[in-house]
């Protein structure tokens, strides 16, 4: 049978932080460990998600953040001519 469980660690990641697991291997239920060395693991499969889901959300936040800015445009010109008027006057 092969493994059900493979756990990836640096080899300088201490072992009783995942022994629990490994300890659950048994004839039904494999678990093996396999020491890696020390730098950066799956960068790829962590950034292109991110990457697409940036890039299909940015068109929705620009028409959203515009529209924000065309309703607070009254309201921030209020604000400056009461400061204005309080102030300087």
């Amino acid at each position: 049978m092969e493994e059900a469980i493979v756990i990836s660690a640096p080899k300088e990641y201490p072992l009783y932080l995942i022994e629990d697991v490994i300890n659950l291997s048994n004839e039904r239920l494999k678990v093996k460990r396999i020491d890696t060395e020390h730098g950066i693991m799956n960068g790829i499969e962590w950034a292109l998600p991110t990457i697409v889901v940036v890039y299909l959300a940015k068109p929705f936040f620009e028409a959203f953040l515009k529209e924000a800015g065309k309703d607070l445009f009254p309201i921030r010109d209020l604000q400056i001519n009461y400061i204005n008027y309080t102030f300087v006057l």
